[in-house]
């Protein structure tokens, strides 16, 4: 099968969880015998673009002319059988659905976030879960100015969102929609996606542990993810400080430095390192803390802790309620509830043989559900079954 991968990276080129799960998913389809070609592109494009170049990209960003050339030049280049997008914003736009319906290629979305159903993706406002223009207008997130609490940021998310989809009605031209958990997929429906398109598939992770047995829980807590306030970070530093026990925090973000100077002694951060590193910091920790505020996609670094065999820490809330079993697979606490939060964690502190029943149950749970080789059996699926329509 001749595949086209899409995604537009948010900056840069760095690697977050959409990015990952693209080319992970890439080398997946070609270890099993596909022809895969990745188009890409980075928002940087027009971040880091003149004045000019800046107005041009966010005018164009309902409706990109350049973002359609460039996926109907590679459609007619490789000739896929199938067009599968990830992320289209800002710079690719909703016009390369049209490029594709143009060419009589099916496309396959993965949501990776909630872009489709509200402007603002995170379906937060001031720290709290908003679901107000969840199939409704929009306009309200003008009123609030919810994106970044400014009201230029949020005219662009309400012009990108209400004029792409009103105005060029490109939802048409998608076959199939990919949920990462039902949770997901009930949203999308609330959000007025077309419930007969979307198919749930997670997201996987290679197996750390290579089909070995893990290891008994090490000592010490992690955060892993960017430090900024939907990851409720601040929750979590506040909660910590009447905790004697080691937190690391690994990732970087807008709050990094403040948390950094009022953190107790208990708690250090490393920064940014390599999925190995990660990887090996999970085998040697006890257990896994997330206590996002937001709703989350797929969060890549829980499946990462239960393939290591450890438990996880986390709100009960969207995604993460759906990855953690609680009192199964790990823990859940109330968003936001810092005593919450702390009764949780110092559960799993004072009770090591919970610890190591919970990662126990983690590490199959990620055995039935996570594996690379279950990611390609359910895309096989999808890309088979929207075939078979055409």
């Amino acid at each position: 099968m001749r595949i086209l991968l899409v995604h537009n990276y948010t900056e840069g080129f760095a690697t977050g969880g959409e990015g990952r799960v693209f080319e992970d998913e890439a080398q997946i389809l070609e270890q099993n015998g596909h022809d895969v070609y990745k188009l890409f592109c980075s928002n940087s494009e027009a971040t880091e673009a003149n004045l000019f170049g800046k107005a041009k990209a966010f005018w164009y960003a309902p409706w990109s002319p350049d973002g359609y050339a460039r996926v109907n030049r590679a459609i007619r280049e490789h000739k896929p059988d199938i067009v599968h997008i990830h992320n289209f914003f800002l710079v690719l736009s909703p016009s390369i659905f049209q490029a594709a319906k143009d060419n009589d290629v099916p496309v396959v979305v993965t949501l990776h976030n909630y872009r489709l159903v509200s402007p603002c993706s995170l379906l937060l406002r001031n720290g709290e879960i908003c679901e107000l223009c969840v199939g409704r207008n929009p306009w309200r997130i003008l009123m609030y100015r919810c994106y970044r609490n400014n009201f230029l940021y949020s005219l662009l998310r309400y012009r990108f969102y209400y004029q792409s989809q009103k105005r060029y009605n490109w939802l048409s031209g998608i076959d199939r929609f990919i949920a990462l958990t039902d949770f997901g997929k009930q949203m999308y429906v609330r959000g007025k996606l077309p419930a007969h398109k979307i198919r749930v598939k997670s997201n996987s992770i290679k197996d750390p542990l290579h089909g070995e047995n893990p290891t008994k829980p090490g000592h010490g807590a992690l955060f892993i993810g960017t430090i900024t306030p939907e990851k409720g970070v601040c929750h979590l530093v506040d909660a910590w400080r009447k905790i004697d026990y080691p937190l690391d925090f690994f990732g970087d973000g807008s709050l990094r430095k403040k948390l950094e100077n009022i953190a107790s002694e208990r708690m250090t951060f490393h920064g940014v390192v390599s999925r190995d590193e990660i990887s090996e910091k999970l085998k040697q920790c006890a257990f896994l803390v997330m206590p996002s505020i937001c709703f989350e996609g797929l969060p890549l670094v829980l499946l990462e802790a239960m393939a290591a065999g450890r438990p996880a820490v986390a709100s009960r809330l969207g995604a993460m309620a759906h990855v953690v079993e609680d009192g199964v697979t790990g823990l859940l606490f109330e968003p936001g509830n810092t005593v919450d939060m702390r009764e949780k964690i110092n559960m799993m502190i004072s009770n090591p043989s919970l610890c190591e029943q919970y990662g126990a149950a983690a590490r199959r749970r990620y055995l039935d559900l996570y594996t690379p080789e279950i990611t390609y059996r359910n895309l096989m699926k999808i890309y088979t079954e929207v075939l078979s329509e055409r």
